[in-house]
Protein backbone atom coordinates (compact mmCIF):
# COMPACT_ATOMS: atom_id res chain seq x y z
CA UNK A 1 0.00 0.00 0.00
CA UNK A 2 2.76 2.44 0.97
CA UNK A 3 4.68 1.62 -2.23
CA UNK A 4 1.60 2.41 -4.30
CA UNK A 5 1.11 5.74 -2.51
CA UNK A 6 4.76 6.63 -3.04
CA UNK A 7 4.57 5.75 -6.74
CA UNK A 8 1.39 7.83 -7.10
CA UNK A 9 3.02 10.81 -5.38
CA UNK A 10 6.03 10.55 -7.67
CA UNK A 11 3.83 10.37 -10.74
CA UNK A 12 1.78 13.37 -9.61
CA UNK A 13 4.93 15.42 -8.94
CA UNK A 14 6.39 14.56 -12.34
CA UNK A 15 3.10 15.40 -14.08
CA UNK A 16 2.89 18.76 -12.27
CA UNK A 17 6.46 19.59 -13.25
CA UNK A 18 5.86 18.65 -16.88
CA UNK A 19 2.61 20.65 -17.02
CA UNK A 20 4.34 23.71 -15.53
CA UNK A 21 7.11 23.63 -18.08
CA UNK A 22 4.64 22.91 -20.91
CA UNK A 23 2.77 26.12 -20.06
CA UNK A 24 6.02 28.07 -20.23
CA UNK A 25 6.90 26.48 -23.56
CA UNK A 26 3.46 27.26 -25.01
CA UNK A 27 3.82 30.91 -24.03
CA UNK A 28 7.21 31.01 -25.72
CA UNK A 29 5.81 29.31 -28.83
CA UNK A 30 3.19 32.02 -29.14
CA UNK A 31 6.02 34.54 -29.17
CA UNK A 32 7.53 32.61 -32.12
CA UNK A 33 10.74 31.98 -30.25
CA UNK A 34 13.32 29.29 -30.98
CA UNK A 35 13.26 26.43 -28.47
CA UNK A 36 15.31 23.61 -27.09
CA UNK A 37 13.47 20.99 -25.04
CA UNK A 38 15.48 18.36 -23.14
CA UNK A 39 14.36 15.51 -20.87
CA UNK A 40 17.20 14.06 -18.75
CA UNK A 41 16.96 10.95 -16.55
CA UNK A 42 19.45 9.64 -13.98
CA UNK A 43 19.15 7.30 -10.99
CA UNK A 44 18.32 10.30 -8.78
CA UNK A 45 16.51 12.86 -10.93
CA UNK A 46 14.17 13.52 -13.80
CA UNK A 47 14.85 16.96 -15.31
CA UNK A 48 12.87 18.64 -18.06
CA UNK A 49 14.65 21.73 -19.36
CA UNK A 50 13.73 24.28 -22.00
CA UNK A 51 15.76 27.25 -23.17
CA UNK A 52 15.70 29.63 -26.08
CA UNK A 53 17.55 32.59 -27.51
CA UNK A 54 15.95 35.05 -29.93
CA UNK A 55 16.70 38.49 -31.32
CA UNK A 56 13.61 40.68 -31.10
CA UNK A 57 14.34 43.61 -33.41
CA UNK A 58 15.29 44.09 -37.06
CA UNK A 59 18.83 45.21 -36.22
CA UNK A 60 19.28 42.04 -34.10
CA UNK A 61 20.77 44.03 -31.22
CA UNK A 62 18.04 43.28 -28.67
CA UNK A 63 17.68 39.67 -27.58
CA UNK A 64 15.89 37.43 -25.11
CA UNK A 65 17.42 34.42 -23.40
CA UNK A 66 15.17 32.27 -21.21
CA UNK A 67 15.74 29.02 -19.38
CA UNK A 68 12.95 27.07 -17.67
CA UNK A 69 13.39 23.87 -15.71
CA UNK A 70 11.28 21.35 -13.83
CA UNK A 71 13.14 18.81 -11.66
CA UNK A 72 11.90 15.79 -9.72
CA UNK A 73 14.10 13.91 -7.25
CA UNK A 74 13.31 10.19 -6.89
CA UNK A 75 14.87 9.88 -3.42
CA UNK A 76 13.00 12.75 -1.74
CA UNK A 77 9.86 12.75 -3.93
CA UNK A 78 10.30 16.51 -4.22
CA UNK A 79 9.95 18.65 -7.32
CA UNK A 80 11.43 22.08 -8.03
CA UNK A 81 10.87 24.61 -10.79
CA UNK A 82 12.97 27.45 -12.12
CA UNK A 83 12.33 30.28 -14.57
CA UNK A 84 15.35 32.39 -15.56
CA UNK A 85 15.28 35.05 -18.24
CA UNK A 86 17.35 37.95 -19.55
CA UNK A 87 16.69 40.71 -22.06
CA UNK A 88 19.96 41.98 -23.50
CA UNK A 89 21.33 44.67 -25.79
CA UNK A 90 24.29 44.00 -28.08
CA UNK A 91 26.24 47.21 -27.57
CA UNK A 92 29.35 46.10 -29.44
CA UNK A 93 30.72 42.75 -30.63
CA UNK A 94 28.24 40.66 -28.65
CA UNK A 95 28.84 42.56 -25.39
CA UNK A 96 26.19 44.63 -23.65
CA UNK A 97 23.87 45.14 -20.67
CA UNK A 98 21.10 42.76 -19.59
CA UNK A 99 18.12 42.89 -17.27
CA UNK A 100 15.81 40.08 -16.32
CA UNK A 101 14.37 37.81 -13.67
CA UNK A 102 14.78 34.59 -11.73
CA UNK A 103 11.81 32.80 -10.14
CA UNK A 104 11.74 29.56 -8.16
CA UNK A 105 10.14 28.04 -5.08
CA UNK A 106 12.70 30.05 -3.06
CA UNK A 107 11.39 33.38 -4.32
CA UNK A 108 11.73 35.84 -7.18
CA UNK A 109 14.27 38.51 -8.01
CA UNK A 110 14.93 41.14 -10.66
CA UNK A 111 18.40 40.91 -12.24
CA UNK A 112 20.79 43.36 -13.90
CA UNK A 113 24.26 42.84 -15.37
CA UNK A 114 26.23 42.26 -18.55
CA UNK A 115 26.27 39.62 -21.29
CA UNK A 116 28.57 38.39 -24.04
CA UNK A 117 27.48 36.16 -26.90
CA UNK A 118 29.06 34.46 -29.91
CA UNK A 119 26.84 32.64 -32.41
CA UNK A 120 28.12 30.55 -35.32
CA UNK A 121 26.74 27.65 -37.36
CA UNK A 122 28.35 24.97 -35.16
CA UNK A 123 29.37 27.02 -32.13
CA UNK A 124 27.47 28.99 -29.52
CA UNK A 125 28.72 30.73 -26.39
CA UNK A 126 26.52 32.83 -24.11
CA UNK A 127 27.82 34.27 -20.83
CA UNK A 128 26.37 36.67 -18.32
CA UNK A 129 27.34 38.19 -14.98
CA UNK A 130 24.46 39.67 -13.02
CA UNK A 131 23.21 40.60 -9.57
CA UNK A 132 19.85 40.80 -7.87
CA UNK A 133 18.36 44.28 -7.76
CA UNK A 134 17.90 44.54 -3.99
CA UNK A 135 19.86 45.08 -0.80
CA UNK A 136 22.10 42.17 0.24
CA UNK A 137 21.98 40.69 -3.29
CA UNK A 138 23.18 37.42 -4.76
CA UNK A 139 25.70 37.59 -7.61
CA UNK A 140 25.64 35.07 -10.42
CA UNK A 141 27.76 33.91 -13.34
CA UNK A 142 26.04 31.83 -16.01
CA UNK A 143 27.42 30.40 -19.24
CA UNK A 144 26.20 28.09 -21.99
CA UNK A 145 28.79 26.78 -24.45
CA UNK A 146 27.92 24.47 -27.32
CA UNK A 147 29.92 22.88 -30.12
CA UNK A 148 28.91 20.56 -32.95
CA UNK A 149 31.57 18.61 -34.85
CA UNK A 150 30.51 17.64 -38.39
CA UNK A 151 31.04 13.91 -39.06
CA UNK A 152 29.25 13.57 -42.38
CA UNK A 153 26.43 15.30 -44.26
CA UNK A 154 23.75 14.05 -41.84
CA UNK A 155 25.59 13.46 -38.58
CA UNK A 156 27.47 15.65 -36.10
CA UNK A 157 29.05 15.17 -32.73
CA UNK A 158 27.31 17.23 -30.03
CA UNK A 159 28.75 18.78 -26.85
CA UNK A 160 27.30 21.33 -24.47
CA UNK A 161 28.35 22.74 -21.11
CA UNK A 162 26.28 24.89 -18.77
CA UNK A 163 27.83 26.52 -15.71
CA UNK A 164 26.00 28.50 -13.03
CA UNK A 165 27.71 29.98 -9.97
CA UNK A 166 25.94 31.95 -7.26
CA UNK A 167 27.53 33.97 -4.44
CA UNK A 168 26.37 36.23 -1.61
CA UNK A 169 28.70 38.46 0.40
CA UNK A 170 31.67 36.68 -1.25
CA UNK A 171 30.35 33.36 0.10
CA UNK A 172 29.50 30.51 -2.24
CA UNK A 173 25.83 29.53 -2.19
CA UNK A 174 25.33 27.27 -5.20
CA UNK A 175 27.04 25.98 -8.33
CA UNK A 176 25.85 23.81 -11.20
CA UNK A 177 27.86 22.09 -13.93
CA UNK A 178 25.77 20.44 -16.65
CA UNK A 179 27.59 18.52 -19.40
CA UNK A 180 26.05 16.88 -22.47
CA UNK A 181 27.95 14.65 -24.92
CA UNK A 182 26.38 12.76 -27.81
CA UNK A 183 25.28 12.81 -31.44
CA UNK A 184 23.42 15.46 -33.40
CA UNK A 185 20.85 13.91 -35.73
CA UNK A 186 19.44 17.18 -37.06
CA UNK A 187 16.45 18.21 -34.96
CA UNK A 188 17.39 15.68 -32.27
CA UNK A 189 20.48 15.24 -30.10
CA UNK A 190 20.98 12.36 -27.69
CA UNK A 191 23.72 10.91 -25.51
CA UNK A 192 25.05 10.92 -21.96
CA UNK A 193 24.75 13.74 -19.46
CA UNK A 194 26.52 14.61 -16.22
CA UNK A 195 25.12 16.85 -13.48
CA UNK A 196 27.30 18.22 -10.69
CA UNK A 197 25.81 20.35 -7.90
CA UNK A 198 27.83 22.17 -5.24
CA UNK A 199 26.12 23.77 -2.26
CA UNK A 200 27.22 26.10 0.54
CA UNK A 201 30.53 27.49 1.71
CA UNK A 202 31.93 23.98 1.97
CA UNK A 203 31.19 23.34 -1.70
CA UNK A 204 29.48 20.04 -0.81
CA UNK A 205 29.02 18.29 -4.12
CA UNK A 206 27.00 15.56 -5.78
CA UNK A 207 27.44 14.06 -9.25
CA UNK A 208 24.79 12.26 -11.30
CA UNK A 209 25.15 10.66 -14.71
CA UNK A 210 22.26 9.82 -17.01
CA UNK A 211 20.81 9.99 -20.49
CA UNK A 212 19.34 12.94 -22.39
CA UNK A 213 17.24 13.42 -25.51
CA UNK A 214 17.33 16.96 -26.83
CA UNK A 215 14.79 18.34 -29.28
CA UNK A 216 15.16 21.59 -31.19
CA UNK A 217 11.75 23.16 -31.81
CA UNK A 218 11.21 26.18 -34.03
Amino acid sequence: MMKNLTSNNRLKSIVKSVLFLTLLIVSQRQAQAQFVLEPFVSNDDFILESWYFKTIDESKRFSVFALNEAKFNFDTDQSTVLSYGLVGFDWKGGFGPVTGWRASENGTAALAGFQYGVYRENFLAYMTVNREVKSDPNYEFYSLIQYRKPINEKLKGFSQLQISKNFQDNNHTFSLYRLRLGLDLGKFQTGIGIEQNMIGEGWDHKINAGLFVRMELY
